[in-house]
């Protein structure tokens, strides 16, 4: 039977190399400015919602219409307003140009700022819905 030795050399290096990776962590990438518009959406809006969108359906428009994508979502977690968990959201996004190929992009979490809460199809406009980042929940959770 062979056994392997590591010399002392080699062993700090190796303890080098794990310090380093143990001391980066997970550290986020956003800074307190990246998160102002978020917070300022939390305070300006009645309702900040954690969802799952589930649905995405795309209304092809002529011009001078913008097309609109009519969804549906899941409350995951509710951090502001009446909104509660398992509650479907119906919500609508008008844009102006949309790809030829375009695919309902489904099953992803997303924050929504709403100043409704209602069965009704609710717009939502720029700066209203954030993709889910978890540096963004712990800066709504404060």
């Amino acid at each position: 039977m062979k056994f392997m030795f590591i010399k002392p050399s080699d062993l700090s290096v190796f303890v080098i190399l794990v310090f380093l990776v143990a001391s980066s962590g997970c550290r986020s990438s956003s800074t307190s400015s990246d998160l102002e518009p978020l917070m300022n959406a939390k305070q300006t809006h009645q309702h900040a919602v954690l969802v799952c969108i589930y649905e995405n359906n795309l209304e092809r428009r002529s011009l001078p219409y913008k097309h609109r994508v009519d969804g549906k979502a899941t409350v995951v977690r509710s951090y502001k307003g009446t909104w509660q968990i398992g509650e479907t959201i119906n919500f609508s996004r008008d844009l102006e140009s949309v790809p030829q190929d375009w695919k309902p992009s489904v099953g992803f979490l997303a924050f929504l700022f709403l100043d409704t809460h209602s069965a009704n199809s609710t717009p939502i406009d720029v700066g209203e819905e954030w993709l889910y980042k978890p540096e963004f929940e712990r800066a709504l959770l404060k």
